[in-house]
């Protein structure tokens, strides 16, 4: 296996709320949870295994009354930490999940009916098959018009704006493995994702047809300098929520 990446979110926007689940991010790329809707779905974009889990709330669930965090992956849960009043604080380090390039998962929290509401802040680590290879999660909405997300998960609706969501890449290195997935079932419009480098489109774009759920681009790579800027531009006429996976391949992985 490869280097362990660590996948660090919380605690803005991410409440746990009382007897339902919320969908949220595993972490880089993180977008606020469940506000893209119930649905909030991630695809890998390579293969690896996720671990060592850990979880701190604030405040502990009501009394009597508890919290569940889990990745879930074809209708599955796994590495699961719950927490019991008066707990603030859990892990799971044993546990596993091997995932695929192309697999579907959410991030879940989950509280008992009167558990009251908690700001969270988890962790996990994946572990890619190769090593040097950095997976990015997002979950991002576009339409009607074309929308700009950084690759930190920062948005921006218009041309204009761009500029205020452009993330700068310290190391020069390869994005590649583009996948896409509709949060939402299949999309009622073609959705265009597109990496940009400096403010202009690459290769690395894929389309989602209206009518389908998933694309993907497979056979382009898009080499970046130390200094440059990414960004991911979102073109569909409807709305629509979209889960983006795609990896970046330092040129040199110990760097």
């Amino acid at each position: 296996m490869g280097v362990a990446v660590p996948f660090v979110h919380g605690p803005e926007g991410v409440d746990v709320y009382d007897g339902s689940t919320t969908y949220n991010a595993p972490g880089i790329s993180a977008t606020r949870g469940g506000w893209v809707g119930s649905n909030l779905r991630y695809v890998m974009p390579c293969d690896g295994t996720w671990k060592r889990h850990l979880v701190k709330v604030y405040p502990a669930p009501a009394a009597s009354k508890s919290y569940g965090f889990y990745l879930s992956k074809g209708g599955s849960s796994y590495l699961t930490v719950s927490l019991f009043n008066p707990s603030t604080s859990g892990s799971n380090l044993s546990g596993e999940l091997d995932v695929a390039a192309g697999d579907v998962f959410y991030y879940g929290m989950t509280g008992s009916a009167g558990s009251g509401n908690s700001i969270q802040q988890h962790s996990l680590l994946i572990e890619p098959s190769v090593a040097g290879t950095i997976p990015f999660l997002l979950a991002a909405a576009g339409g009607p018009t074309i929308d700009y997300w950084g690759l930190g998960g920062h948005f921006a609706s218009g041309a204009s704006y761009e500029a205020r969501v452009h993330c700068v890449v310290p190391i020069p290195g390869k994005f590649k493995s583009l996948y896409l997935y509709s949060c939402d079932g299949t999309v009622a419009s073609d959705v265009v994702i597109c990496l940009r480098k400096n403010g202009a489109n690459t290769a690395l774009t894929a389309t989602i047809p209206n009518g389908s759920a998933a694309a993907s681009n497979l056979a382009s790579e898009v080499s970046f300098g130390a200094g440059d800027m990414g960004t991911l531009s979102v073109n569909c006429t409807t709305y629509e929520y979209v889960a983006i996976g795609f990896c970046f391949v330092p040129d040199d992985p110990k760097q």
